[in-house]
């Protein structure tokens, strides 16, 4: 048909079905340069967003630095190289969105720079393509290789940062957000095999500065998801308690009148729904509440040791032992008894004696004595009693005190506590 020749109507009809393709593709294309400016537009309030989430968690690690610095300064410095690596790559791509838009409209370095949404040509793909890739066949050796370089810096120096038990998580997540690697074959239609040709080639403008905007926002979220582990893995291995107990040890509640009482007063941090493990001499006990009971028998006189461990489970189900030791004194019973008053007991009339046994509250002491009656004396408080000879057996004196092994061994089958 080309081949034949054509009216002046027919050649018009011609001219204008081009003319109507062409203003039919033009306007397509302008619904595609608008659909980039507004993902553009989209992905910088993403970038602003997990600016200012970041910037949150870069506080909170001063803030911990300034609780406890010890523990906090590892992770912290971790952050710190992270966070370098992360503004030194946020500012090669701004760097290089300005630069896109400036040469491709033709901007004068004096000019004001311009929104991507006030760009006169928006649909320009030379410039873009020529700053990018060049005109080799591969678009290697420009700034599309240069960032590509960026990126795999940035993943390696960002991995050596963490610890080892943490690289092989985020090794795959940067993999995922920045994959450098070039298509494989027959992967894209139009025969790209490059990275950088697969990415910026015959991009219009628009395009590839939303393609670079979609690299910073990778960027932070990388940020967010680092500094985040980072922050939280502080505490990751202290120990979670959900319940508080004052407790009270002293050495010993045995004092001897005249002598200093001392104890250790505490909050004690129990967990409720993590009971610890606690044996001594290699049996169990049975642990409610967070606390273990420890009872035994005393016998044998003299100082008695027993040591044992308190096994507890850390967040991350591994055990934390915790070794410990402690003693008990067991003692024979002892008494002492005295008359108040005179060393005899007199038929008839009431005989004030004092009762008592070293270590046992005076209300906890009852006296059983022979041959007389022994009741509380109200009046003088607790642990005196009053005594009543009922028979002439203690008509003669009864004398208590000539020694005082003698009055011990004579009252110590009477005493019961």
């Amino acid at each position: 048909m080309a081949g034949q020749k054509l009216s002046p109507r027919q050649k018009m009809i011609g001219m204008m079905y081009l003319v109507l393709t062409a203003l039919l593709a033009l306007n397509v294309s302008k619904e595609i340069i608008n659909a980039f400016v507004t993902i553009n537009d989209s992905l910088e309030v993403t970038v602003k967003n997990l600016s200012g989430k970041n910037a949150q968690a870069y506080s909170a690690f001063d803030e911990q630095m300034r609780n406890d610095r010890t523990k906090t300064e590892p992770y912290f410095n971790k952050a710190q190289v992270v966070k370098k690596q992360c503004e030194d790559l946020d500012k090669y791509v701004a760097a290089l969105k300005v630069e896109l838009i400036r040469v491709t409209d033709k901007m004068e370095p004096t000019d004001k720079m311009v929104a991507l949404n006030e760009m006169k040509a928006k649909d320009d793909y030379d410039n873009p393509t020529r700053i990018m890739c060049g005109d080799k066949q591969d678009g290697r050796g420009h700034k599309a290789t240069d960032l590509k370089n960026k990126i795999i810096a940035f993943k390696k120096n960002v991995i050596a940062a963490l610890d080892q038990k943490d690289r092989a998580q985020f090794t795959k997540r940067l993999d995922e957000l920045f994959n450098t690697n070039d298509p494989k074959p027959g992967a894209l239609e139009d025969g790209k095999k490059t990275w950088e040709m697969a990415n910026f080639y015959h991009n219009p403008v628009v395009a590839t500065v939303a393609l670079l905007c979609k690299v910073q926002s990778d960027v932070k979220n990388a940020e967010s998801e680092i500094v985040g582990h980072l922050l939280s893995s502080i505490n990751a291995s202290d120990f979670k308690f959900d319940k508080l107990a004052p407790k009270v040890i002293a050495p010993t509640s045995y004092v001897i009148e005249g002598q200093e009482y001392s104890a250790e007063i505490f909050l004690a941090a129990m967990s409720s729904t993590s009971d610890p493990e606690i044996t001594v001499g290699g049996s169990a006990l049975t642990v409610e509440g967070g606390v273990g009971t420890y009872k035994v028998r005393g016998s044998g006189v003299g100082e008695k040791k027993y040591a044992g461990v308190i096994r507890v489970k850390k967040p991350d189900n591994t055990f934390d032992a915790h070794p410990f030791e402690s003693s008990y004194i067991v003692a024979k019973p002892s008494a002492s008894v005295a008359a108040d008053k005179m060393n005899v007991i007199y038929i008839g009339v009431p005989n004030p004696i004092t009762v008592s046994v070293p270590g046992v509250p005076d209300e906890k002491v009852r006296a059983t004595p022979s041959g007389f009656t022994l009741t509380p004396d109200p009046k003088s408080g607790k642990g005196h009693f009053i005594a009543e000879a009922k028979d002439n057996l203690v008509q003669e004196k009864l004398w208590f005190q000539r020694s005082l092994m003698e009055s011990q061994c004579k009252w110590e089958s009477f005493l019961s506590v």
